[in-house]
């Protein structure tokens, strides 16, 4: 059943969180946010030519200025709330904060589309996927944030609801919601694990720490998890029946620090995580919560679980025990990794879509291993206005989501494909020094898309090629975007429905073929 509401008894230690939390993410907004705006400020000022002399150049300068004060205000005003006792007050603001960022995003996006006069890419689809996976809130928070976005972008720009683009967005922000949603069950479900483990905690303290088999299987069936008590000073430990079903391992284990360093299924990084919680745990650290992927009792399967450990103190306040639970979180996991998974997407065309292949193209950069080189070809229709005036905007669509389904189904192994947006798509791909099936996969994508009909007739979908190849990792994306842009002018400049590589010190990339 969905949660809407904070688990009761648990509203202080959610302020406490989320005050924390939402603090530490807009700090890196804002400290993120005053370098860019510099950049930009410094972009319009120094190195364009019409510096402030046109009215478009004064709004984004006027967005680009808002941004960065906003941002110094909010890290120097943040200080003077971070010693506010009234957690209440500190998380208001926060989220105060993070809505004003959201609103400045809305407002610059809906901007930079009505100065170019297209409906190009709408990147506050990636603020609101981010403000809504990130932020701890409560719902009405993040419907009326949501709400408020979807609002300014259909009145401002006048998208009509059923158009593509509105039903698109309008999807976008659902998906949203849905995965602020996830997120909220999954901040539900912690609190109020945390709020049973010290309800069990306190009725293990009045009993003076002793768990007994029977005790071990009544807190079992009441919260439904796997629960253990580790002796510190014996170094054994008890878990309740469901840890043989699960894992295999008897339920009394002596010599646990032991049994953890030398098990043959965990990995080192695990042994170091559940090796790192036991110490803290006699250092005496209250409560501690973390995820971590185990191999079951199969040896074939590892599944996600959240664990979750209390100190318990003895009458001079020294720790004597470690009390907690272990709950397995696969399916909600599955379910988070499957949202994340829709939001990267093109909900038009199932690509990839601009922010997503952005991101991989700068990380396929910077790991690029010797003898690797970077492709990306940048594919570009032909002509695409006459088959909307001509056709109708239903065989456009069609087109366009044919195009999308071509290009991965003709693309090279382990190759990523991905729209830009309107009819612009880019595949890329990791090379080595032969670049010939390159050019052979540009050729099969333009023979394929010149037998796509609509109602018999034949549509001419053309496209024009450019093609840019990243030698090493000191190259930029924006360079190799740039280069694979210029190589697509080249090709549309020769006519049209060509494939072209970008020149490469004074030679072009197909002489190296």
């Amino acid at each position: 059943m969905i949660k809407f509401a904070i688990p009761q008894g648990t509203q202080e230690e959610y302020l406490k969180i989320a005050a924390h939390v939402n603090r530490r993410i807009l700090k890196a907004v804002s400290w993120f946010a005053i370098a860019v705006e510099s950049a930009n400020i410094a972009r319009v000022l120094i190195f364009s030519e019409m510096k402030l002399g046109t009215q478009n150049n004064r709004i984004y300068f006027g967005f680009y200025l808002f941004l960065l004060l906003f941002s110094a205000f909010y890290l120097l005003a943040q200080r003077r709330f971070a010693g506010e006792e009234n957690l209440q007050v500190q998380n208001f603001f926060a989220l105060c904060s993070a809505s004003v960022f959201l609103l400045w995003h809305s407002l610059f996006n809906v901007y930079d589309v009505h100065s170019a006069g297209e409906m190009r890419e709408i990147t506050v689809v990636t603020a609101l996927v981010a403000f809504s996976a990130v932020f701890w809130m409560k719902p009405i928070c993040a419907l009326l944030n949501l709400l408020c976005q979807y609002l300014i972008f259909i009145i401002l720009l006048r998208v009509p609801i059923h158009s593509g683009m509105g039903v698109n967005f309008t999807i976008t922000v659902i998906l949203a919601l849905v995965i602020y949603l996830a997120r909220f069950q999954h901040m539900y479900e912690e609190l109020e694990q945390r709020r049973r483990l010290r309800e069990a905690n306190r009725q293990l303290t009045k009993t003076g720490f002793w768990l007994t088999r029977e005790q071990y299987e009544l807190i079992s069936q009441t919260v439904g998890f796997i629960t253990f008590q580790w002796d510190i000073h014996t170094d054994s430990i008890n878990f309740s029946k469901e840890w043989e079903e699960i894992f295999g391992y008897p339920s009394y284990l002596e010599n646990f620090t032991d049994f953890i360093r030398d098990s043959e299924f965990l990995r080192k990084a695990q042994k170091a995580e559940i090796i790192d919680c036991m110490a803290n745990v006699r250092k005496g650290k209250s409560h501690q919560t973390y995820e971590m992927l185990l191999p079951v009792k199969s040896g074939s399967e590892e599944r996600w679980f959240k664990l979750q450990v209390a100190t318990q103190v003895d009458d001079t306040g020294a720790p004597c025990y470690g009390v907690g639970m272990l709950d397995d979180i696969m399916e909600e996991k599955e379910e988070l990794f499957q949202l994340k998974r829709e939001a990267q997407n093109d909900i038009f065309t199932g690509s990839l879509n601009k922010a997503a292949i952005n991101a991989y193209g700068e990380r396929a950069l910077k790991e690029l291993q010797e003898g690797q080189r970077l492709a990306m070809m940048i594919f570009d229709m032909d002509d695409f206005k006459f088959i909307n005036d001509r056709y109708g905007h239903p065989c456009g669509d069609y087109v366009i989501q044919a195009v999308a389904r071509l290009l991965r189904d003709y693309a090279p192994s382990r190759a990523k494909v991905g729209r830009l947006g309107g009819d612009e798509f880019v595949t890329m791909v990791l090379v080595e020094k032969d670049l010939r099936h390159l050019e052979a996969y540009a050729g099969k994508i333009q023979r394929a898309m010149g037998k796509l009909t609509w109602g018999g007739a034949d549509v001419k979908a053309r496209c024009s090629v450019g093609i840019a190849v990243a030698g090493d990792s000191s190259w930029t994306y924006n360079r190799l975007y740039r280069e694979a842009d210029k190589a697509l002018y080249k090709a549309k400049e020769n006519g049209k429905n060509q494939v072209c590589f970008y020149e490469y010190e004074g030679e072009t990339l197909e002489k190296e073929k």
